[in-house]
């Protein structure tokens, strides 16, 4: 649940998205991915832990993302975001980045449940059959798989398929988020 400062935040913070976005020229393709993920979780942690060559990991903080992604510094050479946040940092995110010019490759609900995670997955159909495998894992793995599957989301079509998919439960503190997304955009 939001404080009244973080819901205030977040509210200023999208007004001001589509001036600073707009006033933005359209990122161009590049060389790079840009791994943006939820801090304080297991899934979090296992995201970021991804070995990956050229990337660039920004923190939990949704405010200095948007910040980042507002600016556009450092932002040219960027050709893939991918990221797992929040639902309600998802939402802000997206926003900056479709009015940057980028397009959904890949969209996973991820959801929490007394017994397990419930994983629904959007993306092409080729892209859907190479990353099924990094969920298989029984713990929060499962996320640092995601992450792995950095360059598949960089070559994926339009969202055309859909998968559903269950791994069981695994010990996890109380106040831990429940509902994630995992997203990746690309131009």
């Amino acid at each position: 649940m939001f404080t009244r400062r973080e819901f205030l935040q977040t509210t200023l913070i999208a007004l001001a998205m589509p001036a600073a976005a707009a006033a933005m020229p359209p990122a161009a393709p590049g060389t790079r991915a840009r791994l943006i993920a939820i801090g304080g979780c297991l899934e979090g942690d296992a995201f970021c832990a991804a070995n990956l060559p050229d990337v660039t990991r920004v923190g939990p903080d949704v405010g200095e993302i948007l910040q980042l992604l507002l600016r556009g510094e450092h932002e040219a050479d960027v050709g893939l975001y991918c990221g797992l946040t929040r639902d309600s940092d998802f939402v802000l995110i997206r926003q900056v980045l479709l009015e940057r010019g980028l397009r959904q490759a890949y969209l996973g609900d991820h959801v929490a449940t007394p017994t397990g995670w419930r994983h629904e997955l959007r993306a092409d159909a080729q892209t859907l059959e190479r990353i099924l495998p990094a969920f298989a894992s029984d713990d929060a793995a499962w996320a640092g798989g995601v992450a792995a599957c950095c360059g598949w989301f960089a070559r994926a079509g339009r969202m055309s398929a859909q998968h559903v998919l269950a791994n069981a439960s695994y010990a996890r503190p109380a106040a831990a988020a429940t509902q994630l997304k995992s997203w990746a955009f690309r131009p």
